[in-house]
C-alpha cells in the first residue's frame, strides 16, 4: 500500500470488517486520491458482494490472452466475470464486473469514492460502446461505490450500486471518430495500444578541416 499496513490497515471478523484507505495527496481533504494498489484493494473487496464470478487473474498488459480468457469464460456461461477484457480494434476496455443478467449482462464499474460522480460517465460509456461492438447486449450500467451510510454490525450495504445507463448512453451519442483518444487514461477503457516507432538515428556530423592560408 502507499503509506504501510500500519496506516492502512484491514481487519476482518465473523462481525467486522475494517478497511482503511488513505488519500495519497493530503492537500486533497474533501475528494482525496488514492494509488492504483488501494483502488485494487477496494475492487478486490467489491467482487465479493457479486459472488460466484470468475476473475481474468492475468497481468494487465496481457491483452491477447486476457481477451482470449474472457470469451472462454462467457462460452462457459460463468455467471460474473471479473476484469473482463475485450478489444473492438479502435479501443480496449477491461470491465471491473460483467454481471450475467436475465437478458443481456450489467455492466459494473467500481469506484472507491463514495458517490457517482460526473466523471466517472465517460468511462462506463466507452466501457458500453466496446461491449456493444463486441456484440454483447448491456441491458444496465452501474457504478458500485462505498457507501456513506454503511454503519455497524450491518455491513451488507459496505457498497451501494448507482444506475448510470441512461447518462452512458445519452453520451454514447456524442463519441467522435478521435472522441476515444481523449479518454483518460488512469482507468482501463482506453485506445488499443499502438507500437512505439523506432527511434530515427542522430545525424552523422562530419568536421571539416581548418583551411590553412599560405
Amino acid at each position: 500500500s502507499a503509506f504501510g499496513a500500519d496506516l492502512e490497515p484491514q481487519y476482518s471478523s465473523d462481525s467486522l470488517l475494517i478497511a482503511c484507505v488513505n488519500t495519497t495527496r493530503p492537500q486533497r481533504h474533501k475528494d482525496g486520491e488514492v494509488s492504483s494498489a488501494q483502488i485494487e484493494r477496494v475492487g478486490a473487496l467489491a467482487r465479493t458482494y457479486v459472488p460466484g464470478g470468475r476473475l481474468v487473474d492475468l497481468p494487465h498488459n496481457a491483452y491477447g490472452e486476457r481477451i482470449s480468457l474472457t470469451r472462454n469464460l462467457l462460452d462457459e456461461g460463468a455467471p460474473a466475470i471479473y476484469e473482463a477484457t475485450f478489444s473492438t480494434g479502435d479501443a480496449y476496455a477491461a470491465i471491473d464486473i460483467l454481471e450475467r443478467a436475465r437478458r443481456g449482462f450489467n455492466l459494473v464499474e467500481v469506484k472507491s469514492s463514495t458517490s457517482v460522480k460526473p466523471e466517472h460517465i465517460p468511462d462506463v460509456a466507452i466501457q458500453m460502446h466496446v461491449l456493444a461492438r463486441s456484440g454483447l447486449d448491456v441491458s444496465r450500467a452501474e457504478v458500485m461505490h462505498l457507501n456513506r451510510a454503511c454503519a455497524y454490525p450491518d455491513l451488507s450495504n459496505l457498497f451501494t450500486r448507482g444506475d448510470v445507463t441512461a447518462e452512458a448512453r445519452a453520451m454514447q451519442k456524442t463519441f467522435k471518430e478521435n472522441w476515444i483518444s481523449r479518454m483518460p487514461s488512469r482507468d482501463r477503457a482506453w485506445p488499443r495500444p499502438m507500437p512505439r516507432p523506432m527511434p530515427r538515428p542522430a545525424p552523422t556530423q562530419v568536421s571539416r578541416p581548418a583551411s590553412t592560408s599560405i
